[in-house]
């Protein structure tokens, strides 16, 4: 390990990606100004200012992302999990000895240690994800929307999630504290004994956690997947005072992405939970919530044909505001319930 470059990699994150997500926080405060003004009056160059605002916002969200890309490099490049070759040998010799060795692990090669090939939305980096795929819906509807207020909307979302975000799950004041924290015994190990041990811990989690292909895949789609759903709540708000057919193509629109990235998503991660948790995965909280979401979303787009008939425009915005509900629940889930997904 070269604690050294990892350490220099933590402070860049500390101040360039902090001093960066200060500096869009401060641009999202200037963009609520502009939002309010624009619930008081439709001035074009108001709606100029923040469009080119939110365009601002999204680039920098990106550009920032890179330094998470950045960083998650590092720690694959310079901090491998490694042994001497008498600890190679005494980690094999266990896991021949192991049940474990059903399992897809491997054995250790001195010449290739474990390295952790860590997915950039994990710990508080999975809202930046959710947040950042937002920013970008937010910055086309700006592009092509017409709708003062509505786009007003759009953006005071875009403020909400950029505040919540910089006070509640900033990934740059302590840049993936978990993982760190499971490692610091490792690191600081002495005996090579105590480091083989640790590794026999850390394996199965870097194994079918950090570095499982399933991650790459399935937590990405959702999370884009909720980014195009929060458009269709919005929308859906909307259709409750105005009943005009932007609101509900522009809603059905995203709803139809989203419940794709969200259906994909769930199929994808059977197989990951198969293979993870066996087969007792299926009552935990985050699994039956999400089955919910699933059904309610199912039966938004299925009203949707029927908007055309008496009462059914609102009763399709009801649900959709109930739909949003039950993502939020479904989130907040992983936070407060005991289970496979609790963070």
């Amino acid at each position: 390990m070269d604690l050294q470059k990892i350490e220099f990699a933590k402070m860049l994150m500390r101040t360039v990606g902090h001093y960066s997500f200060t500096g869009y926080f401060v641009l999202s405060i200037v963009l609520l100004a502009f939002v309010s003004l624009s619930y008081y009056r439709e001035n074009k160059s108001d709606e100029k200012i923040s469009a080119y605002l939110t365009y601002v916002i999204a680039a920098v969200f990106l550009l920032t992302y890179f330094l998470i890309i950045w960083f998650h490099y590092q720690i694959y490049r310079y901090m491998p999990l490694e042994l001497t070759k008498d600890g190679v040998n005494i980690f094999n010799s266990w896991l021949r000895q192991s049940k474990r060795n059903i399992y897809p692990f491997v054995f250790l090669d001195f010449n290739n240690p474990l390295r952790y090939k860590i997915p950039l939305w994990i710990e508080n980096e999975r809202l930046y994800f959710w947040f950042l795929s937002y920013s970008i819906f937010a910055a086309i509807i700006n592009l092509k929307s017409k709708k003062v207020t509505f786009k007003a909307t759009i953006n005071l979302f875009l403020v909400i999630q950029i505040i919540i975000l910089y006070f509640t799950s900033n990934p740059f004041l302590k840049p993936l504290d978990k993982l760190f924290t499971e490692l610091a015994p490792f690191v600081t190990a002495k005996n090579e004994i105590t480091r083989v041990q640790l590794i026999f811990q850390l394996y199965p989690r870097m194994k079918f956690y950090y570095n499982a292909i399933y991650m790459w895949i399935h937590p990405p789609m959702l999370f884009i997947a909720y980014a195009s759903l929060t458009v269709t709540f919005i929308c859906s708000i909307f259709m409750f005072f105005r009943r005009e057919r932007e609101y509900e193509r522009l809603g059905y629109d995203y709803a139809k992405l989203g419940y794709i990235l969200l259906t994909a998503g769930m199929l994808i991660g059977y197989p990951w939970a198969i293979q993870a948790w066996g087969e007792n995965w299926w009552w935990d909280p985050k699994i039956c919530s999400s089955i919910m979401m699933w059904l309610f979303y199912s039966a938004y787009l299925h009203i949707r044909l029927y908007c055309h008939k008496k009462y059914m425009w609102n009763f399709a915005a009801v649900l959709g505001v109930l739909c949003y509900v039950s993502l939020v629940f479904t989130y907040v889930m992983s936070y407060f319930f005991k289970g496979e997904h609790t963070f």
